[in-house]
């Protein structure tokens, strides 16, 4: 998409430092950005991930595509109840 760090930080509603840290690999993004970037850029997480191989690979029938997208957005559910139940624990422990 040609964009410039401080474009993509804009579109993840973050500051550009913050971006830049993800992509030079200093820190790591919540599943929350990582669904925001899947988002822009119109690919499942799990191929953003590299959990699967890319769509271009796939030579399956337009069903098949329709369960695998289906999956994957089962997994990513999944993974953002799991990360608000992460932090609802820590929030707990960090009062306590």
């Amino acid at each position: 998409m040609n964009l410039s760090q401080a474009e993509m930080a804009a579109k993840l509603l973050m500051d550009q430092s913050s971006f830049s840290r993800y992509e030079s690999g200093k820190t790591s993004p919540t599943i929350e950005i990582v669904k925001r970037v899947s988002d822009i850029f119109n690919v499942s997480i799990v191929w953003l991930l590299e959990i699967g191989e890319p769509d271009h690979k796939h030579k399956s029938s337009p069903r098949k595509k329709k369960q695998s997208n289906h999956l994957d957005n089962e997994i990513i559910q999944f993974m953002l109840e799991q990360q608000k139940k992460i932090n609802e624990l820590l929030n707990k422990f960090g009062d306590g």
